[in-house]
Formats: structure tokens, C-alpha cells, sequence
């Protein structure tokens, strides 16, 4: 591979790298465009600076993010006793806040959803679904927060091989 075409994938990377941080911080699997940055560069490289185990374990690492993040909010949830019913509207909350809110929506749409179906659906009483719609909302910040926090450190691990 020439050294043009090995830079322009390079750059292709790190723009990958940088948007995964930043779709992780709206709740997206950013994680898994840093793996794509890092298999890029290790054809770049001929995976020399980013041998096939590191990307393998980068893999391995976006993986456990996605799972992070599901389940970070099912214990948030649960720890404030949310039932399923609570869970399933911290779902559709997510969705319907992400069509309708966009960002602002994927942030209010869990805590809203799991209220309204902890009321409507599991008839707790309003205090105990707001509780439960509150420990869904920390479960998901939480969730956003360590899969920042990983991504973040795997973005400068990215540059700190590349340079």
C-alpha cells in the first residue's frame, strides 16, 4: 500500500475515532466506529501499529460497551423498582424522545416512558413511578458516562500509536 493511500485511511480513522466519542454522547454505539477506525488503520499499518490482538480487543471492548449500556439502565431501573413495564417504556421513551426530541428527547424520553407505563400499564402509584422513572434516567446517564469514559481512552490510544 503507498504511504498516500496509508494516510488517507489514517485520517479516515481518526475522523472515525472523533465521531464516536461525539455519537456516544447522544447515546449512539459509538464504540463500534472506533473499532472501524482501528481495523482501518490496521490495514494502513499492515498491522504493524495496531496488531490484529489490539483490534480484536478493541472489538471485544465495543461489544461490552453495547451491552454497558442496556444494562446500566435495567439496573438503574431496577434498583428504583421499576418493573418491566417500566423498562419497556424506558424503551419506547427512548425512541419516540429520539423522533420527536431529537437529542433533548433521547435524555427526557426514558424517564418519561417509564413513568407513563409504570403508571398506565403497572398502576404504581405516581411517587413510586417517578422513582422508577428517575432510576432509569440515572441508569442511562450512567451507561452514557462509562461508554464516554471507554471511548475516550480508546480515541487516544488511537492517536497515541498513530503519532
Amino acid at each position: 500500500m503507498t504511504p498516500e493511500i496509508a494516510t488517507i485511511l489514517n485520517i479516515i480513522a481518526g475522523i472515525l475515532c472523533l465521531a464516536g466519542i461525539i455519537t456516544t454522547l447522544f447515546s449512539f454505539p459509538g464504540g463500534w466506529l472506533i473499532f472501524a477506525g482501528y481495523l482501518i488503520s490496521g490495514f494502513a499499518t499492515d498491522f504493524v501499529n495496531f496488531p490484529i490482538w489490539l483490534v480484536v480487543l478493541v472489538f471485544v471492548v465495543a461489544l461490552a460497551s453495547t451491552l454497558i449500556d442496556n444494562l446500566a439502565m435495567l439496573i438503574g431501573a431496577k434498583k428504583y423498582g421499576a418493573s418491566n413495564w417500566g423498562m419497556a417504556g424506558a424503551i419506547v421513551g427512548l425512541i419516540i424522545g429520539f423522533v420527536v426530541g431529537n437529542v433533548v428527547g433521547m435524555i427526557i424520553g426514558p424517564f418519561i416512558g417509564a413513568i407513563a407505563f409504570e403508571f398506565f400499564f403497572s398502576k404504581k402509584e405516581w411517587k413510586d413511578a417517578l422513582k422508577s422513572g428517575f432510576g432509569t434516567f440515572l441508569g442511562f446517564i450512567f451507561s452514557i458516562g462509562i461508554k464516554v469514559g471507554i471511548n475516550i481512552a480508546l480515541t487516544f490510544l488511537w492517536f497515541y500509536l498513530i503519532f
